[in-house]
């Protein structure tokens, strides 16, 4: 609405017939709002001393102003609520308009009209009324910023309860008939509930603080259930999907933990059943691998020790078996001599007999495994040797043995007596080698 050039347009309606500056500054200020609202339908501005009006409206792309007469709109009823109205102005339905507007057949696809009344400065008389007519982009944007869908309906009333917007014209009707519109100006909260036969419906509304439009929602009670119950299946399809996703989740983390543990106990059984080349295979720097790599070294450490205590055994065992090699030997070469000694006896050949005893004899002492033995022992050993040499050197061998009593009793080692004889008769046939060789 104008505001600093107020006055030159106020002169302008009372001059408009006679001036025709007056009607171009008329119409460009009627062109100006044209231009700058895209929602219009037209505009009209009636001229209250004149009953003339000008009408703006688009046709193709272009801006048309035309004039007409009719005296019919001072009675119209929008006109008058103007006129009543403390803010000099007033709104209609076009949609739902049930009385006659030779403005609105000139506007078939209007939506809604605002018509203001222009009053003079000074009397305060009412000089011209200018009419708003916007098309249907309101609604569609009213419709954008509240959807609707399934059973639900929208209706947007005026403060005094004509409709502008109703989704369903019918639904709109019933709201009337069950006095749902008039309980809503006596209510605390913006929900409202109402009963249709076995139907139950929640109205939602809000009331514009200022003048008191309201913007009504009606919704099924049926819709909000399955709404309801298409949202909690929706949460349990989420719900069981998180929880299989987390089981999965737990599976691959409990698997990562456990099958490490699972081969190490595998590895653990194969060591503990004596296969001691169970090792594990190191992955990553964790804990588990930080227990892996130290059972791969104390199997490898096992495995060192093992070979060391089985060469240990097995030299044992082989020192054993050579110490039983060495006795077994001798026991067989006594056994066996000891056959000679009865097949010379049978053959009455004792000098073959003597010799072979006191060989035996002399094997039997040096495999009785005593290290310190008596003299008087070591001294009859001596004897059986010596009669073995007697038996090779015959009479060129003389002993003469002179042993006192009081060291038949002393401890000698073994064989040290007879080495000495033995170094002696090789020493004294040295000298009979020598002298036969003279």
């Amino acid at each position: 609405m104008p505001q600093s050039n107020f006055d030159e347009l106020s002169y302008a309606f009372i001059d408009e017939e006679e001036s025709y500056s007056s009607r171009m500054l008329i119409e460009n200020y009627l062109r100006g709002i044209f231009y700058n609202e895209e929602d219009l339908e037209g505009i009209y501005l009636y001229l209250v001393r004149t009953g003339k009006y000008y009408e703006v409206k688009r046709q193709r792309n272009d801006i048309t102003i035309s004039t007409h007469e009719d005296n019919s709109i001072l009675e119209q009823p929008w006109y008058k609520e103007a006129l009543q109205s403390q803010y000099n102005r007033s709104y209609q339905s076009l949609a739902f308009n049930t009385y006659e507007d030779s403005y609105s057949k000139k506007s078939e696809e209007g939506f809604f009209a605002y018509h203001r009344v222009l009053r003079s400065i000074s009397t305060r008389a009412p000089q011209a009324v200018i009419s708003f007519y916007y098309n249907r982009t309101i609604y569609s944007d009213i419709l954008e910023d509240i959807p609707i869908s399934g059973e639900e309906q929208l209706f947007w009333l005026s403060p005094t309860n004509e409709v502008f917007v109703a989704s369903d014209p019918d639904v709109h009707r019933q709201l009337i008939d069950n006095h749902v519109i008039d309980e809503l100006d006596h209510m605390d909260s913006n929900q409202y509930s109402y009963t249709v036969g076995d139907r139950q419906y929640l109205v939602i509304f809000d009331v514009g603080e200022k003048e008191g439009w309201k913007l009504i929602k009606q919704i099924p009670y049926s819709q909000i259930n399955a709404s309801a119950k298409q949202t909690l299946l929706f949460s349990l399809l989420i719900g069981l999907a998180s929880l299989v996703l987390a089981i999965m989740l737990v599976i691959i983390l409990a698997n990562r933990i456990t099958k490490p543990l699972i081969r190490l106990s595998a590895q653990m059984k194969r060591f503990g059943a004596g296969d001691f080349d169970a090792t594990l295979e190191v992955v990553g720097s964790d804990e588990l691998a930080y227990i892996s790599h130290r059972f791969n070294s104390m199997v490898s450490r096992t495995n060192e020790l093992i070979n060391e205590r089985y060469k240990l055994k097995l030299a044992e065992k082989n020192a054993v078996l050579k110490a039983l090699e060495a006795e077994i030997n001798p026991h067989f070469l006594y056994n066996a001599l000891q056959a000679i000694s009865t097949k010379a006896l049978k053959q009455r050949q004792f000098d073959i007999v003597d010799m072979v005893d006191a060989l035996a004899l002399s094997l039997r002492y040096c495999i009785s495994g005593k290290d310190i033995v008596t003299a008087e022992e070591e001294l009859k050993h001596v004897g059986h040797y010596l009669a073995i040499q007697k038996a090779r050197f015959g009479e060129r061998l003389i002993v003469k043995l002179n042993v006192p009593p009081e060291l038949q009793i002393v401890k000698v080692p073994k064989l040290s007596i007879q080495t000495l004889v033995e170094k002696c008769s090789q020493a004294w046939c040295g000298k009979c080698v020598q002298a036969c060789n003279d």
